[in-house]
Protein backbone atom coordinates (compact mmCIF):
# COMPACT_ATOMS: atom_id res chain seq x y z
CA UNK A 1 0.00 0.00 0.00
CA UNK A 2 1.29 3.84 -0.69
CA UNK A 3 2.01 5.84 2.67
CA UNK A 4 -1.12 7.04 4.34
CA UNK A 5 -3.75 4.19 2.77
CA UNK A 6 -6.66 3.56 4.39
CA UNK A 7 -7.14 0.57 1.97
CA UNK A 8 -7.01 -2.77 4.28
CA UNK A 9 -4.84 -5.42 2.65
CA UNK A 10 -7.12 -8.54 1.68
CA UNK A 11 -5.61 -10.98 4.05
CA UNK A 12 -7.38 -7.99 7.22
CA UNK A 13 -10.61 -8.40 5.11
CA UNK A 14 -13.44 -10.16 6.74
CA UNK A 15 -15.66 -12.13 4.60
CA UNK A 16 -18.23 -9.00 4.23
CA UNK A 17 -15.25 -7.08 2.65
CA UNK A 18 -14.30 -9.73 0.80
CA UNK A 19 -17.73 -10.13 -0.64
CA UNK A 20 -18.09 -6.79 -1.59
CA UNK A 21 -14.93 -6.08 -3.05
CA UNK A 22 -15.82 -9.39 -5.55
CA UNK A 23 -19.07 -7.56 -6.37
CA UNK A 24 -17.54 -4.50 -7.50
CA UNK A 25 -14.71 -6.43 -9.68
CA UNK A 26 -17.51 -8.34 -11.08
CA UNK A 27 -19.69 -4.98 -11.59
CA UNK A 28 -16.94 -3.58 -13.37
CA UNK A 29 -16.67 -6.67 -15.66
CA UNK A 30 -20.37 -6.76 -16.84
CA UNK A 31 -19.63 -3.31 -17.79
CA UNK A 32 -16.82 -4.31 -19.64
CA UNK A 33 -18.34 -7.08 -21.33
CA UNK A 34 -21.13 -5.29 -22.37
CA UNK A 35 -19.24 -2.92 -24.00
CA UNK A 36 -17.20 -5.52 -25.70
CA UNK A 37 -20.72 -6.72 -26.68
CA UNK A 38 -21.87 -3.87 -28.22
CA UNK A 39 -19.02 -3.27 -30.14
CA UNK A 40 -18.97 -6.70 -31.79
CA UNK A 41 -22.73 -5.93 -32.26
CA UNK A 42 -21.64 -2.69 -34.59
CA UNK A 43 -18.57 -4.37 -36.43
CA UNK A 44 -21.33 -7.25 -37.08
CA UNK A 45 -19.13 -9.94 -35.67
CA UNK A 46 -20.23 -12.80 -33.45
CA UNK A 47 -20.03 -12.61 -29.74
CA UNK A 48 -21.36 -16.30 -28.03
CA UNK A 49 -18.47 -16.23 -25.76
CA UNK A 50 -19.18 -12.66 -24.81
CA UNK A 51 -22.43 -13.56 -23.61
CA UNK A 52 -21.76 -16.96 -22.01
CA UNK A 53 -18.97 -14.93 -20.12
CA UNK A 54 -21.63 -12.40 -19.07
CA UNK A 55 -24.37 -15.28 -17.81
CA UNK A 56 -21.22 -16.31 -15.66
CA UNK A 57 -20.55 -13.21 -14.14
CA UNK A 58 -24.68 -12.21 -13.73
CA UNK A 59 -24.88 -15.80 -12.04
CA UNK A 60 -21.94 -15.10 -9.85
CA UNK A 61 -23.35 -11.33 -8.99
CA UNK A 62 -26.67 -12.90 -7.84
CA UNK A 63 -24.92 -15.79 -5.42
CA UNK A 64 -22.80 -12.46 -3.84
CA UNK A 65 -26.03 -10.87 -2.67
CA UNK A 66 -27.58 -13.56 -1.32
CA UNK A 67 -24.36 -14.16 0.39
CA UNK A 68 -23.97 -10.62 1.18
CA UNK A 69 -27.93 -10.76 2.41
CA UNK A 70 -27.05 -14.05 4.52
CA UNK A 71 -23.82 -12.28 6.39
CA UNK A 72 -25.32 -8.73 7.30
CA UNK A 73 -28.33 -10.38 9.36
CA UNK A 74 -26.31 -12.38 12.28
CA UNK A 75 -27.50 -16.18 12.60
CA UNK A 76 -29.89 -17.43 15.27
CA UNK A 77 -26.95 -18.43 17.59
CA UNK A 78 -25.30 -15.33 17.70
CA UNK A 79 -28.64 -13.51 18.32
CA UNK A 80 -29.66 -16.00 21.41
CA UNK A 81 -25.80 -15.55 22.91
CA UNK A 82 -26.46 -11.57 23.16
CA UNK A 83 -27.74 -10.03 26.61
CA UNK A 84 -31.40 -8.94 25.85
CA UNK A 85 -33.78 -6.16 27.07
CA UNK A 86 -36.83 -6.83 24.97
CA UNK A 87 -40.30 -8.40 25.68
CA UNK A 88 -39.33 -10.55 22.90
CA UNK A 89 -35.68 -10.50 23.01
CA UNK A 90 -34.49 -8.61 20.08
CA UNK A 91 -31.29 -7.82 19.12
CA UNK A 92 -29.65 -5.30 15.94
CA UNK A 93 -25.88 -6.54 14.18
CA UNK A 94 -24.87 -3.02 16.10
CA UNK A 95 -26.14 -3.24 19.68
CA UNK A 96 -28.79 -4.39 21.89
CA UNK A 97 -32.05 -3.17 21.55
CA UNK A 98 -35.85 -3.98 22.95
CA UNK A 99 -38.91 -3.91 20.92
CA UNK A 100 -42.73 -4.73 21.30
CA UNK A 101 -44.94 -5.89 18.64
CA UNK A 102 -47.68 -4.25 17.33
CA UNK A 103 -51.24 -4.19 15.27
CA UNK A 104 -49.96 -2.23 12.01
CA UNK A 105 -53.24 -2.67 10.02
CA UNK A 106 -54.72 0.75 9.51
CA UNK A 107 -53.19 3.39 7.21
CA UNK A 108 -51.97 5.27 9.10
CA UNK A 109 -48.79 2.74 9.50
CA UNK A 110 -48.46 2.33 5.83
CA UNK A 111 -46.07 5.01 4.34
CA UNK A 112 -43.54 3.57 7.50
CA UNK A 113 -44.22 0.43 6.79
CA UNK A 114 -43.29 0.76 3.40
CA UNK A 115 -40.34 2.46 3.83
CA UNK A 116 -38.82 -0.07 6.10
CA UNK A 117 -39.84 -2.85 3.80
CA UNK A 118 -38.67 -1.34 0.39
CA UNK A 119 -34.80 -0.70 2.16
CA UNK A 120 -34.93 -4.37 4.00
CA UNK A 121 -32.37 -6.80 1.38
CA UNK A 122 -35.16 -9.96 2.17
CA UNK A 123 -38.26 -7.83 0.77
CA UNK A 124 -40.64 -8.57 -2.02
CA UNK A 125 -43.68 -6.35 -3.86
CA UNK A 126 -46.12 -8.28 -1.39
CA UNK A 127 -44.91 -7.13 1.77
CA UNK A 128 -46.04 -4.07 0.72
CA UNK A 129 -48.72 -2.41 2.87
CA UNK A 130 -50.97 -2.00 -0.10
CA UNK A 131 -51.24 -5.45 -0.84
CA UNK A 132 -53.08 -6.82 2.18
CA UNK A 133 -55.49 -3.76 1.59
CA UNK A 134 -56.22 -5.12 -1.44
CA UNK A 135 -56.84 -8.62 -0.17
CA UNK A 136 -58.83 -7.07 2.23
CA UNK A 137 -60.92 -4.91 0.14
CA UNK A 138 -61.37 -6.82 -2.84
CA UNK A 139 -61.63 -10.54 -1.27
CA UNK A 140 -62.59 -9.16 1.95
CA UNK A 141 -60.51 -11.71 3.75
CA UNK A 142 -59.90 -10.55 7.12
CA UNK A 143 -55.62 -9.13 7.17
CA UNK A 144 -53.18 -9.36 10.16
CA UNK A 145 -50.39 -6.80 10.25
CA UNK A 146 -47.62 -6.95 12.48
CA UNK A 147 -45.06 -4.58 13.20
CA UNK A 148 -42.28 -4.72 15.75
CA UNK A 149 -41.43 -1.31 16.79
CA UNK A 150 -38.38 -0.19 19.42
CA UNK A 151 -38.14 2.35 21.92
CA UNK A 152 -37.65 5.11 19.56
CA UNK A 153 -41.18 3.99 17.94
CA UNK A 154 -39.04 2.70 14.67
CA UNK A 155 -39.81 0.09 13.05
CA UNK A 156 -37.09 -3.00 12.88
CA UNK A 157 -39.56 -5.51 11.80
CA UNK A 158 -42.89 -6.12 10.25
CA UNK A 159 -44.95 -9.56 8.89
CA UNK A 160 -48.34 -9.21 6.62
CA UNK A 161 -50.64 -12.14 6.81
CA UNK A 162 -54.18 -13.32 6.18
CA UNK A 163 -56.37 -15.66 7.83
CA UNK A 164 -58.61 -17.94 5.78
CA UNK A 165 -61.37 -19.65 7.49
CA UNK A 166 -63.00 -22.46 4.98
CA UNK A 167 -65.56 -25.22 5.32
CA UNK A 168 -63.75 -27.22 2.95
CA UNK A 169 -60.47 -26.44 3.24
CA UNK A 170 -59.62 -25.50 6.93
CA UNK A 171 -58.69 -22.69 9.22
CA UNK A 172 -55.28 -21.04 8.73
CA UNK A 173 -53.25 -17.83 7.93
CA UNK A 174 -51.08 -17.08 5.27
CA UNK A 175 -48.43 -15.20 4.81
CA UNK A 176 -48.81 -13.90 1.91
CA UNK A 177 -51.71 -16.43 -0.06
CA UNK A 178 -52.36 -15.98 -3.72
CA UNK A 179 -48.34 -14.83 -3.90
CA UNK A 180 -45.22 -16.40 -4.47
CA UNK A 181 -43.50 -14.42 -1.06
CA UNK A 182 -44.21 -13.10 2.21
CA UNK A 183 -42.71 -13.81 6.00
CA UNK A 184 -41.27 -12.00 8.37
CA UNK A 185 -39.03 -9.36 7.89
CA UNK A 186 -36.59 -7.99 10.69
CA UNK A 187 -33.55 -6.55 11.31
CA UNK A 188 -32.31 -9.32 13.55
CA UNK A 189 -33.54 -13.18 13.60
CA UNK A 190 -35.20 -12.27 17.35
CA UNK A 191 -36.75 -9.30 15.91
CA UNK A 192 -38.05 -11.89 13.07
CA UNK A 193 -39.30 -14.88 15.69
CA UNK A 194 -41.33 -12.38 17.65
CA UNK A 195 -43.33 -11.34 14.71
CA UNK A 196 -43.57 -15.28 14.14
CA UNK A 197 -44.48 -16.04 17.67
CA UNK A 198 -47.05 -12.97 17.75
CA UNK A 199 -48.44 -14.28 14.37
CA UNK A 200 -48.90 -17.58 16.07
CA UNK A 201 -50.73 -16.94 18.90
CA UNK A 202 -53.24 -14.70 16.77
CA UNK A 203 -53.44 -17.50 14.55
CA UNK A 204 -54.38 -19.85 18.10
CA UNK A 205 -56.76 -17.22 19.20
CA UNK A 206 -58.98 -17.13 15.88
CA UNK A 207 -58.85 -21.49 16.17
CA UNK A 208 -56.74 -21.60 13.19
CA UNK A 209 -54.82 -24.66 12.94
CA UNK A 210 -51.47 -23.60 11.12
CA UNK A 211 -49.79 -20.72 9.52
CA UNK A 212 -47.54 -21.10 6.42
CA UNK A 213 -45.04 -18.69 6.25
CA UNK A 214 -43.41 -17.64 2.19
CA UNK A 215 -40.21 -17.40 2.44
CA UNK A 216 -36.91 -17.78 0.72
CA UNK A 217 -34.49 -18.44 3.45
CA UNK A 218 -34.55 -20.98 5.85
CA UNK A 219 -35.52 -21.36 9.22
CA UNK A 220 -34.22 -24.42 11.08
CA UNK A 221 -36.41 -24.16 13.77
CA UNK A 222 -40.28 -24.66 12.18
CA UNK A 223 -41.44 -27.83 9.91
CA UNK A 224 -40.31 -26.03 6.17
CA UNK A 225 -41.37 -27.60 2.83
CA UNK A 226 -38.82 -27.40 -0.05
CA UNK A 227 -41.05 -28.69 -2.77
CA UNK A 228 -40.95 -25.00 -4.72
CA UNK A 229 -38.40 -23.00 -6.35
CA UNK A 230 -38.55 -19.50 -7.89
CA UNK A 231 -36.93 -19.81 -11.29
CA UNK A 232 -34.96 -16.33 -11.80
CA UNK A 233 -33.16 -14.96 -14.79
CA UNK A 234 -30.97 -12.01 -15.01
CA UNK A 235 -31.46 -9.72 -17.60
CA UNK A 236 -28.45 -8.13 -20.35
CA UNK A 237 -28.85 -4.19 -21.47
CA UNK A 238 -30.21 -4.89 -24.38
CA UNK A 239 -32.42 -7.83 -25.82
CA UNK A 240 -30.35 -8.84 -28.69
CA UNK A 241 -28.07 -9.89 -25.98
CA UNK A 242 -30.48 -12.40 -24.32
CA UNK A 243 -31.55 -13.09 -28.18
CA UNK A 244 -27.98 -14.59 -28.70
CA UNK A 245 -28.41 -16.37 -25.23
CA UNK A 246 -31.32 -18.00 -25.28
CA UNK A 247 -30.22 -20.98 -27.41
CA UNK A 248 -30.96 -22.12 -31.35
CA UNK A 249 -34.17 -24.03 -30.26
CA UNK A 250 -35.57 -21.42 -28.13
CA UNK A 251 -35.63 -18.75 -31.31
CA UNK A 252 -36.57 -21.12 -33.74
CA UNK A 253 -39.86 -21.50 -31.74
CA UNK A 254 -39.99 -17.41 -30.93
CA UNK A 255 -39.37 -16.84 -35.15
CA UNK A 256 -42.39 -19.60 -35.70
CA UNK A 257 -44.81 -17.48 -33.06
CA UNK A 258 -43.86 -14.18 -35.32
CA UNK A 259 -45.10 -15.90 -38.68
CA UNK A 260 -48.50 -16.69 -36.94
CA UNK A 261 -49.54 -12.99 -37.51
CA UNK A 262 -49.82 -12.41 -33.40
CA UNK A 263 -50.24 -9.20 -31.95
CA UNK A 264 -49.08 -8.13 -28.83
CA UNK A 265 -50.78 -5.00 -26.51
CA UNK A 266 -49.14 -3.65 -23.15
CA UNK A 267 -51.99 -1.96 -20.69
CA UNK A 268 -53.60 -2.30 -17.84
CA UNK A 269 -57.30 -2.22 -17.44
CA UNK A 270 -58.43 -1.58 -21.19
CA UNK A 271 -56.68 -5.39 -21.65
CA UNK A 272 -58.99 -6.88 -18.11
CA UNK A 273 -61.40 -8.07 -20.00
CA UNK A 274 -59.48 -9.46 -22.56
CA UNK A 275 -56.86 -10.90 -19.87
CA UNK A 276 -59.40 -12.52 -17.72
CA UNK A 277 -61.40 -14.20 -20.62
CA UNK A 278 -57.77 -16.04 -21.81
CA UNK A 279 -57.14 -16.72 -17.74
CA UNK A 280 -60.46 -18.27 -17.14
CA UNK A 281 -60.70 -20.13 -19.96
CA UNK A 282 -57.29 -21.70 -18.98
CA UNK A 283 -57.53 -22.04 -15.17
CA UNK A 284 -61.07 -24.05 -16.14
CA UNK A 285 -58.61 -26.34 -18.79
CA UNK A 286 -56.35 -26.89 -15.09
CA UNK A 287 -59.41 -28.14 -12.94
CA UNK A 288 -58.12 -24.93 -10.90
CA UNK A 289 -60.60 -22.16 -9.57
CA UNK A 290 -60.04 -18.95 -11.11
CA UNK A 291 -59.76 -15.62 -9.26
CA UNK A 292 -62.26 -12.82 -9.55
CA UNK A 293 -62.05 -9.26 -11.60
CA UNK A 294 -62.38 -7.74 -8.10
CA UNK A 295 -58.76 -9.09 -7.19
CA UNK A 296 -56.97 -7.84 -10.26
CA UNK A 297 -58.59 -4.82 -10.80
CA UNK A 298 -57.80 -3.50 -7.59
CA UNK A 299 -54.37 -4.44 -7.83
CA UNK A 300 -54.14 -2.39 -11.75
CA UNK A 301 -55.07 0.61 -9.46
CA UNK A 302 -52.24 0.03 -7.31
CA UNK A 303 -49.33 2.11 -9.37
CA UNK A 304 -46.59 1.53 -6.87
CA UNK A 305 -46.44 -1.74 -8.07
CA UNK A 306 -46.08 -0.93 -11.58
CA UNK A 307 -48.81 -3.51 -12.57
CA UNK A 308 -49.13 -4.02 -16.27
CA UNK A 309 -51.49 -6.63 -18.24
CA UNK A 310 -49.61 -8.07 -21.66
CA UNK A 311 -51.82 -9.79 -24.12
CA UNK A 312 -51.58 -11.30 -27.10
CA UNK A 313 -54.09 -11.52 -30.07
CA UNK A 314 -54.71 -13.89 -33.14
CA UNK A 315 -57.01 -12.04 -35.17
CA UNK A 316 -57.90 -10.10 -33.13
CA UNK A 317 -59.02 -12.42 -30.62
CA UNK A 318 -57.05 -13.15 -27.33
CA UNK A 319 -55.09 -16.27 -26.56
CA UNK A 320 -52.12 -15.59 -25.02
CA UNK A 321 -52.07 -13.23 -21.39
CA UNK A 322 -50.12 -12.56 -18.53
CA UNK A 323 -49.63 -10.62 -15.68
CA UNK A 324 -47.08 -8.17 -14.35
CA UNK A 325 -45.15 -6.21 -11.53
CA UNK A 326 -41.94 -4.77 -10.86
CA UNK A 327 -40.21 -4.22 -7.56
CA UNK A 328 -36.65 -2.92 -7.01
CA UNK A 329 -35.32 -4.00 -10.63
CA UNK A 330 -36.98 -7.33 -11.10
CA UNK A 331 -39.97 -7.68 -13.20
CA UNK A 332 -42.47 -10.75 -12.37
CA UNK A 333 -44.98 -12.35 -13.78
CA UNK A 334 -47.53 -13.74 -10.83
CA UNK A 335 -50.23 -15.25 -13.42
CA UNK A 336 -50.22 -15.82 -17.13
CA UNK A 337 -52.38 -18.34 -19.09
CA UNK A 338 -52.45 -19.40 -23.06
CA UNK A 339 -55.70 -20.92 -24.41
CA UNK A 340 -54.39 -24.51 -25.52
CA UNK A 341 -55.68 -24.15 -29.02
CA UNK A 342 -53.03 -21.95 -29.88
CA UNK A 343 -50.16 -23.70 -28.39
CA UNK A 344 -49.36 -24.94 -32.47
CA UNK A 345 -48.78 -21.51 -33.44
CA UNK A 346 -45.88 -21.24 -30.29
CA UNK A 347 -48.09 -18.20 -28.69
CA UNK A 348 -46.73 -19.24 -25.18
CA UNK A 349 -43.13 -18.88 -26.57
CA UNK A 350 -43.58 -15.20 -28.53
CA UNK A 351 -45.75 -14.02 -25.45
CA UNK A 352 -43.05 -14.34 -22.93
CA UNK A 353 -39.83 -13.05 -25.17
CA UNK A 354 -42.46 -9.86 -25.95
CA UNK A 355 -42.64 -9.87 -21.78
CA UNK A 356 -38.67 -10.90 -21.26
CA UNK A 357 -37.89 -7.71 -24.27
CA UNK A 358 -40.22 -5.18 -22.45
CA UNK A 359 -38.38 -6.21 -19.41
CA UNK A 360 -35.44 -5.11 -20.77
CA UNK A 361 -36.52 -2.01 -22.44
CA UNK A 362 -37.83 -0.51 -19.42
CA UNK A 363 -34.66 -1.19 -17.61
CA UNK A 364 -35.71 -4.49 -14.88
CA UNK A 365 -32.12 -6.32 -14.30
CA UNK A 366 -34.19 -9.34 -12.79
CA UNK A 367 -36.97 -11.48 -15.05
CA UNK A 368 -39.57 -13.82 -11.81
CA UNK A 369 -40.75 -16.66 -13.78
CA UNK A 370 -42.47 -17.67 -10.66
CA UNK A 371 -42.97 -20.59 -8.49
CA UNK A 372 -42.39 -24.20 -10.21
CA UNK A 373 -42.14 -27.70 -8.71
CA UNK A 374 -38.80 -29.04 -9.08
CA UNK A 375 -38.79 -30.61 -12.57
CA UNK A 376 -42.51 -30.12 -13.64
CA UNK A 377 -43.65 -29.10 -17.34
CA UNK A 378 -43.28 -25.73 -16.04
CA UNK A 379 -39.68 -25.57 -14.58
CA UNK A 380 -38.36 -27.30 -17.68
CA UNK A 381 -40.25 -24.59 -19.33
CA UNK A 382 -38.95 -21.72 -17.45
CA UNK A 383 -35.43 -23.25 -17.51
CA UNK A 384 -35.14 -23.49 -21.19
CA UNK A 385 -34.61 -19.02 -21.48
CA UNK A 386 -32.13 -19.33 -18.80
CA UNK A 387 -33.78 -19.01 -15.61
CA UNK A 388 -31.89 -20.84 -12.87
CA UNK A 389 -33.62 -22.11 -9.70
CA UNK A 390 -33.85 -20.21 -6.25
CA UNK A 391 -35.18 -22.24 -3.43
CA UNK A 392 -38.54 -21.44 -1.61
CA UNK A 393 -39.00 -22.78 1.81
CA UNK A 394 -42.50 -22.86 3.25
CA UNK A 395 -42.24 -22.70 7.06
CA UNK A 396 -45.11 -23.72 9.29
CA UNK A 397 -46.58 -23.17 12.93
CA UNK A 398 -48.31 -26.28 13.37
CA UNK A 399 -51.36 -26.15 16.50
CA UNK A 400 -51.23 -29.13 18.62
CA UNK A 401 -51.87 -32.45 17.25
CA UNK A 402 -51.90 -30.71 13.48
CA UNK A 403 -49.81 -32.27 10.75
CA UNK A 404 -48.22 -30.73 8.17
CA UNK A 405 -50.85 -29.49 5.41
CA UNK A 406 -51.14 -31.05 1.98
CA UNK A 407 -53.44 -28.46 -0.02
CA UNK A 408 -52.00 -29.11 -3.51
CA UNK A 409 -53.76 -30.68 -6.60
CA UNK A 410 -51.72 -34.05 -5.99
CA UNK A 411 -53.68 -34.81 -2.81
CA UNK A 412 -56.12 -37.51 -3.50
CA UNK A 413 -58.99 -36.01 -1.91
CA UNK A 414 -58.99 -33.03 -4.51
CA UNK A 415 -58.30 -35.00 -7.45
CA UNK A 416 -62.46 -35.57 -8.20
CA UNK A 417 -63.00 -31.92 -7.44
CA UNK A 418 -60.62 -31.39 -10.53
CA UNK A 419 -61.71 -33.58 -12.81
CA UNK A 420 -65.40 -32.50 -12.36
CA UNK A 421 -63.97 -28.81 -12.57
CA UNK A 422 -62.74 -29.49 -16.07
CA UNK A 423 -65.92 -30.52 -17.07
CA UNK A 424 -67.76 -27.59 -16.41
CA UNK A 425 -68.91 -24.76 -18.52
CA UNK A 426 -66.19 -21.92 -18.38
CA UNK A 427 -69.28 -19.30 -17.64
CA UNK A 428 -70.02 -21.14 -14.47
CA UNK A 429 -66.64 -21.29 -13.04
CA UNK A 430 -66.11 -17.99 -14.15
CA UNK A 431 -69.51 -17.32 -11.66
CA UNK A 432 -68.47 -19.74 -8.66
CA UNK A 433 -64.93 -19.57 -8.97
CA UNK A 434 -64.20 -16.41 -7.40
CA UNK A 435 -65.51 -17.54 -4.24
CA UNK A 436 -64.22 -20.72 -4.08
CA UNK A 437 -60.37 -19.49 -4.77
CA UNK A 438 -60.80 -16.78 -1.62
CA UNK A 439 -60.38 -19.85 0.71
CA UNK A 440 -57.64 -21.55 -1.40
CA UNK A 441 -53.56 -20.46 -0.47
Amino acid sequence: MKPGSTTKPIGNMGPTELLRAERAQCDDERRRLSRLIGECKKAGEGFDDLLLAMKSVSSRLRQIDDELQALELPTADDADSQQTTADCGAQTPQAAISFSITRADGPEWAARWNAYVDRHPNASIYHRHELANVIRTALHQPCICFAAVDEHNEIVGVLPATHIRSHLFGNYVVSLPYFNYGGALGDSPSVEDGLIKALASEALARDARHVELRETKPRPSYPTKTEKVAMLLDLPDQPEQLWQSIGSKVRAQIKAGQANDLRVAFGSHELLHDCYTVFAHNMRDLGTPVYGKRLVGPLLDQTSLAPRLVVLYCKNKPVSCGFLLGYRGTLEIPWASTLRSVNKLNANMLLYWHILEFAINQGYKRFDFGRSSKDANTFRFKKQWGATPRQLYWHYWLADGTELPEMNPKNPKFQLLIAVWRRMPVALTTLIGPGIVRNLP
